[in-house]
């Protein structure tokens, strides 16, 4: 494969490239000449052996700003190709179809991007692809770097440098931490597996994205590092966030990166208070919040934007606080459990993104309408309090339960 390259690494537009990796050679010929016209292109080569592939290949498709999909018949019977384009299309990213054979689209494939454009590159010349993606206007000029950016960690013909075996290193560091610390094992890792590898074709996905980088190599640009996003330092919208966050990791001081807390799985706050578990938690009658019978005061957290980059958790309580919407909440895909009792939000709005959610706390908020939870297909049970009423209830098509609390 002489146009290997590094894929870029940062936080600038990039695209994000599926295909199958039977057709690497194909795929990587053309998407060489738009890395060599300065255009940022990210592809599965870039994440080292031994890494947590599932959840770079998750980070990778959430940040791009764009999908270049390599349809053949090897891509379209790939139960990987299939994930990563659903959620695409789920998180509403632009996608350019590219034919490199004739091979017609089942009726699963059809649904999804029997509209999105197309491009026919069968038996075109690698460059000759590349112009007809940037003419075709999917990959514009924000996707150009200045080429000072991008160093080339492995260079045509495959050959390692310095850099490489330093970011390696980072790398493995990073994995060495959150395995120590969950195990290979923990349920968020397996479900992510399992919905992104597939062991008939192992290597499938090519993306092009602003990416993570590692913190072990201070003299280049953060990024253009490896492990770039969670790397970075977390940024916290008010300083109740920053408490529970401190507490949950028990890092009382110093800085805390995106990987630090990529690696909760659980986290419960009540009013102001970081709790173990949602044990404990009631209201009265007239929507007063305690623990343990001893009162709370309300909490101080409205902003959900950095909650919703915690991608691995599982169980959430933000109870008793100043939550007007929960929209962001949605790339939750892997959460359980969500407990939002006792906030002032008055609609549900999108949270289809949490496909896995069973169960539901809702009590003493100001929601009248379940209809948007129809969409969860998972969902088993959601508590309401005699305080919402009038209240939509579930039609007899909806498979969850309502508990009523008072």
């Amino acid at each position: 494969m002489s146009n290997f390259f590094r894929p870029y690494e940062g936080r600038k537009p990039f695209a994000f490239v599926s295909y199958s990796h039977c057709d690497s050679d194909t795929v990587i010929e053309s998407i060489f000449h738009l890395h060599e016209q300065k255009y940022r292109v990210w592809y599965d080569e870039g994440i080292p052996a031994g890494s947590d592939w599932p959840r770079n290949i998750a980070l990778h498709l959430r940040a791009c700003s764009a999908v270049l999909f390599f349809i053949s018949a090897s891509s379209l019977v790939s139960n990987n190709c299939f994930n990563e384009i659903k959620e695409a299309v789920h998180q509403n990213k632009p996608i350019l179809c590219l034919r490199l054979d004739a091979t017609p689209l089942p009726p699963e494939w059809d649904a999804l991007i029997g509209r999105a454009p197309t491009l026919h590159a069968e038996n075109e010349p690698s460059g000759a692809v590349a112009a007809a993606i940037l003419a075709e206007g999917t990959v514009t000029s924000a996707f150009l770097g200045d080429g000072t950016n991008d160093p080339t960690l492995i260079g045509p013909g495959g050959r390692f440098n310095l850099w490489t075996i330093a970011a390696g290193l980072g790398v493995l560091l990073l994995v060495a931490t959150m395995v120590g610390t969950y195990g290979l094992t923990n349920h968020w890792f397996d479900e992510c597996l399992a919905s992104l590898q597939d062991s008939n074709d192992e290597e499938k996905i090519i993306a092009v994205s602003p990416s993570p980088t590692p913190t072990a190599l201070p003299t280049l640009d953060p990024q253009d590092l490896i492990v770039g996003i969670i790397a970075e330092e977390a940024e916290f919208p008010d300083a109740q966030q920053e408490r529970s966050i401190r507490d949950t990791l028990d890092q009382p001081d110093g800085d805390v990166l995106m990987r630090d807390v990529l690696t909760i799985t659980q986290l419960h706050i009540c009013g102001g208070m970081t709790l173990k578990n949602s044990d404990g938690i009631a209201f009265d009658r007239y929507g007063n919040c305690s623990v343990n019978s001893a009162p709370v005061m309300r909490g101080e957290i409205s902003s959900m934007e950095l909650i919703g980059e915690m991608l691995p958790l599982e169980r959430l309580s933000l109870v008793y606080q100043q939550i007007e919407k929960i929209d962001l909440l949605s790339p939750l895909a892997w959460l359980n459990e969500l407990n939002i009792a006792g906030n002032p939000i008055a609609s549900i709005g999108d949270i289809s993104g949490m496909v896995s959610l069973q169960t539901l706390h809702l009590e003493h908020t100001n929601i009248h309408d379940l209809t948007a939870l129809n969409a969860l297909s998972q969902l088993k049970t959601v508590t309401v309090s005699a305080d919402m009423y009038p209240l939509t209830m579930k039609k007899e098509s909806q498979q969850y339960d309502v508990i009523l609390v008072p």
